[in-house]
């Protein structure tokens, strides 16, 4: 049986991606919408936990390459995309942590659900740095259910901001 081998380093992948999620947990939102109203099919939430734990699991098996144009051209675009969903979260921060502004898109960049599509590319992205098969696997998995979840939030904060 090989050795078998950490890279710690590769941690780096999702800790910036959920370091941040912390400020939900610091500041969080002020206008949450009621348990009773958030109904999410069982299996996207199966999705979307499988996804988390394997993207956060799997880069400790693979070292983190950038050794081509491909892979440097994929960490320029994970930077821009991480940059995008930080500002996101400034967004949610700053202007008085409405719960809305986790789902909405940013006024300057016309991604949907940024703070959803931004993080799951920048993990499919990490696939290519991590060379990982099974992170690219992990991550669209995530991409399922996470972007799903977010898209039933989206609509459903969209109808009640109609409904003022």
């Amino acid at each position: 049986m090989e050795n078998l081998e950490f890279y710690w380093r590769s941690l780096i992948v999702p800790i910036v991606v959920f370091a941040p999620n912390l400020l939900w947990f610091l500041f969080p939102p002020i206008n949450i919408l009621a348990e009773d109203e958030i109904k999410e099919p069982i299996a996207l939430t199966i999705l979307e936990n499988i996804g988390r734990i394997g993207v956060i699991i799997i880069p400790l098996f693979y070292p983190l390459v950038v050794d081509n144009a491909t892979s440097q051209y994929c960490l320029i675009a994970m930077i821009v995309l991480l940059l995008v969903y930080y500002a996101g979260w400034f967004r949610f921060v700053l202007k008085g942590r409405i719960y809305a502004n986790c789902f909405l898109p940013l006024r300057w960049i016309p991604i949907p659900i940024p703070m959803a599509v931004c993080p799951v590319m920048y993990f499919i992205l990490s696939a290519v740095l991590l060379k990982s098969n099974p992170m690219l696997i992990a991550a669209l998995v995530l991409a399922i259910g996470h972007i799903l979840i977010s898209y039933r939030e989206c609509q459903r904060i969209r109808k009640k901001l109609k409904g003022r």
